[in-house]
């Protein structure tokens, strides 16, 4: 109960680092020792997280090298009957020992202050070496690192995700998994227990512990078999289908809501494009905004959901209804463009691309009430995002049409209309009208001059794209041919299916 109570509140790992000093340089007039005050703490503003702070160290080396490792009075005791955080303090004091206090590191002090100031410091490089002996001997016997579950054999699960169990000492301060790091829960003092995603099939696990000095301390391995039907969210089966960016603002009913904000009606859509469930427990947005899916956290077969900037103002403009919201992300996108990035459980990119809220991104999505749609194969190219067809975007369902034509009807599936050819100033620009919801074709606008050697027009030459508001996108692209100095020059639209 005790540290249930004390995890949210302290950091746990920066006490046990000052108790370990403050007990290794002997100092007594603290809080724990010898009375029952001197214990100043700090509530650190960025996490509200309690440290507390070193005291009185003029009193230093004020008692033997043999006093306990351990405070003796008052409530501060009670921590250190804590398993968890008693490995802490034999791990810090392992640390600091190994690293600084030893006569090998201090002898070079001692020798430089004496030299400095004409005393002596003899008596104070042997307290750091009686003392640190001491507590060395205080420690628990080395416990090798191991990965304990099913007495360290391969084995099978029927899930996407397992919890692994193990051994390791005092020195180990972070584990790896195929070195990416993982959160560690200590269950007792050597105990160590890891979530760790697996996709289907086999998986070797390659575990890696580290001590606080970033050192390996110890290694294993292990291969654990998935054989569920739900595989891992990546970029081969998961995309951002909808990334509403700068929504309308808001309208005199949301306002009287208390919505004052267009920024509160942001919203990310995660979609999955595969034929089995995923898991996107442990996935996150780590650029843009901030936002990590908690375990458990699934999608079927073509299902999808959001992460919203506020929920409340979220369902006030969309409702619920065939909407599910996975959770609020902190942060807001940048309305004039910025990264974002979304990743894998095992941090490597679903997607990873930066927009922009001008040409040759789609503008209408900047403020006009439109969403930005991923309709391509490569987030950051622009020509892959069109915007919504209605103001506000679709959350929870698709404005799409499925193509299920002959190559024959590309051309009505696509565009509507002709091509409008125009000379302005002296650039020559060709104009036409996209299908917003074509999703499942593409169109390459080409230039010539010779009806012969046909060159594809990059997103460089996308002069404006802009929503109609009627199902349409009004696109115009411009050759990089002056027509003072190239009088002819063709333009024809490649239609391809995706």
């Amino acid at each position: 109960a005790l540290k249930a109570a004390l995890d949210p509140i302290i950091d746990v790992d920066q006490w046990m680092r000052t108790f370990a000093m403050s007990t290794l340089t002997g100092t007594r007039d603290t809080y724990g020792r010898i009375w029952e005050h001197n214990f100043r703490y700090f509530v650190r503003p960025t996490d509200q997280k309690v440290i507390v702070l070193q005291w009185d160290l003029d009193s230093a080396f004020g008692f033997s090298t043999n006093e306990s490792i351990l405070p003796s009075r008052n409530n501060i005791r009670k921590l250190f009957d804590i398993p968890q955080y008693r490995r802490l303090l034999d791990g810090h004091l392992e640390d600091i020992i190994s690293t600084s206090f030893n006569t090998t590191y201090s002898t070079q002090w001692a020798n430089h202050l004496g030299s400095v100031s004409g005393n002596s410091f003899a008596s104070y490089n042997s307290y750091v070496n009686d003392r640190g002996n001491y507590a060395i001997g205080t420690l628990p016997s080395n416990t090798p690192f191991a990965i304990t579950t099913n007495g360290g054999n391969d084995f099978s699960e029927t899930d996407s995700a397992i919890d692994l169990v193990g051994d390791g000492w005092i020195d180990v301060f972070s584990i790896t998994v195929n070195d990416i790091v993982h959160d560690i829960t200590w269950l007792d003092g050597n105990t160590w227990q890891l979530t760790i995603p697996i996709s289907i099939g086999a998986n070797l696990l390659t575990l890696k512990a580290y001590n606080n000095q970033g050192l390996e301390v110890g290694t294993d391995s292990i291969t654990v078999s998935n054989t569920s039907s739900i595989d891992l969210a990546s970029a081969t089966n998961t995309i951002i289908r909808e990334l509403h960016y700068h929504p309308a603002d808001p309208t005199a009913a949301e306002l009287n809501a208390g919505f004052l904000d267009s920024d509160e009606f942001e919203f990310i859509e995660i979609l999955n494009t595969s034929t089995t469930d995923i898991d996107l427990s442990s996935t996150a947005f780590t650029d843009g905004i901030e936002f990590a899916f908690p375990a458990g956290t699934t999608l079927a077969p073509g299902a999808r959901l959001v992460i919203v900037s506020n929920r409340a103002a979220f369902e006030f403009r969309y409702g619920t209804a065939g909407i599910t919201i996975a959770g609020e992300y902190s942060g807001q996108l940048n309305n004039g463009g910025e990264h974002v990035r979304y990743e894998a459980a095992n941090t490597s990119a679903i997607a990873d691309f930066t927009y922009y809220d001008d040409i040759p991104w789609p503008t209408s999505a900047d403020g006009n009430g439109y969403s930005l749609i991923f309709s391509g194969t490569d987030p950051n190219s622009p020509l892959d995002w069109r915007t919504s067809i209605a103001p506000g975007g679709n959350p929870g369902s698709d404005d799409g049409q499925p193509f299920n034509g002959t190559p024959d009807e590309l051309t009505n599936y696509l565009i509507q209309g002709a091509l409008i050819p125009q000379v302005v100033e002296d650039t020559f620009q060709v104009s036409f009208r996209q299908n917003l919801n074509a999703d499942d074709a593409l169109i390459v606008a080409e230039y010539t001059i010779d009806l012969v050697t046909w060159t594809p027009l990059s997103s460089d030459a996308l002069v404006s794209k802009v929503n109609q508001g009627d199902g349409a996108s009004l696109l115009t692209y411009e050759t990089p041919l002056a027509p003072s100095t190239e009088s002819q020059q063709f333009v024809r639209l490649r239609m391809i299916e995706r």
